[in-house]
């Protein structure tokens, strides 16, 4: 979280990174992969891999959607690769 009430940004970098075989852990856990929010936080991925993500997996409220990026800044992407991620509202009755 950063806000400083000015102009400046927070900036993050995944640079050639691999993000594989993630899970939700459930309630407590932030249902998102990667999270900025905040508009001033400001998110670039390089050369960057998401591969078997789980974000469904022991999600048993059906009010909770799960992501791979959540932010409320800018997002950039260059050469990234997104493959067999589930992501979503699980099958809750």
């Amino acid at each position: 979280d950063f806000f400083d009430g000015g102009s400046s940004q927070l900036s993050v970098t995944f640079d050639n990174c691999d993000f594989h075989d993630n899970r939700y852990f459930g309630i407590g856990s932030h249902s998102s992969l990667i999270y900025a929010n905040g508009p001033q936080n400001a998110i670039t991925l390089k050369d960057t891999r998401f591969d078997d993500n789980d974000m469904v997996h022991n999600n048993t409220l059906s009010t909770t959607n799960s992501f791979i990026i959540e932010t409320l800044g800018p997002l950039t992407m260059e050469k990234t690769c997104f493959r067999n991620n589930a992501v979503g509202v699980s099958n809750v009755a």
